[in-house]
């Protein structure tokens, strides 16, 4: 059905669709709650970030005990091996002392068997 105005022509009827907000201007209509959503975001950011960083603080510490655990290990051993290398050492200059001997005794029995004959 149309509708005629005064002067004849048709009206154009008005939208019956509502425009629906999608939100845009949402810190124009409601401020304190954007303030309070922004605040929100912060502090659980803040509290998130400050729980990361004692996790973080208390790995590193772990870490740095490991590390001084290991390190006096390896003093231990390095000590330790030091220590063999000296025995070594020593052991070797006895052993050539022990040569040295075995072939002073070869000389000796071999001059003995010699006299004897």
């Amino acid at each position: 059905m149309q509708v005629v105005d005064q002067n004849g022509k048709v009206a154009q009827p008005h939208s019956t669709t509502k425009c629906f907000d999608h939100g845009d201007d949402v810190a124009n209509k409601e401020p304190d709650k954007l303030v309070a959503i922004s605040g929100l975001s912060s502090f659980s950011s803040t509290s998130l970030l400050s729980e990361e960083l004692v996790k973080n603080d208390e790995e590193l510490k772990m870490l740095r005990e490991q590390f001084e655990e290991l390190q006096k290990k390896f003093l231990e051993k390095d000590e330790a091996l030091i220590a063999l290398k000296d025995t070594i050492a020593e052991m070797n200059g006895v052993n050539e002392t022990l040569r040295e001997l075995k072939q002073q005794i070869m000389e000796k029995d071999s001059l003995l068997t010699n006299t004897n004959l």
